[in-house]
């Protein structure tokens, strides 16, 4: 996503949350497949803050059929497929383990 994109997901967040900083980064992804289930199990597992407290996650990744949107908020995931997309995905939140999100994101990828 470009940096105008992240600043209007910023922003929507920012009157929400004012207390809070937060801090934003992108997964660029070149033509690596993704397991749709092994994604879904990684938003999921967005819940336990072992990875910082992650308040956003969108983009898109392909997978063997195509390509799929992913949304992650806290309490909700949602994957769905769409015909095309510019592979990434950004993250926003407070405290994020960089690395360790980006070890765990391609930990997905299909074998």
């Amino acid at each position: 996503l470009n940096e105008k994109t992240q600043k209007k997901l910023f922003s929507i967040f920012a009157h929400h949350h004012e207390h809070m900083e937060f801090e934003t980064f992108e997964v660029k992804i070149e033509s690596e497949l993704f397991d749709r289930t092994k994604i879904l199990q990684f938003l999921n597992s967005l819940e336990e803050k072992k990875y910082g407290n992650v308040l956003r996650a969108k983009g898109i990744v392909a997978h063997r059929a195509g390509y799929v949107l992913i949304n992650y908020v806290p309490g909700q995931v949602d994957i769905q497929d769409i015909s095309e997309g510019i592979p990434s995905v950004i993250f926003l939140g407070s405290q994020l383990n960089e690395e360790m999100l980006r070890k765990e994101f391609f930990s997905c990828l299909r074998e």
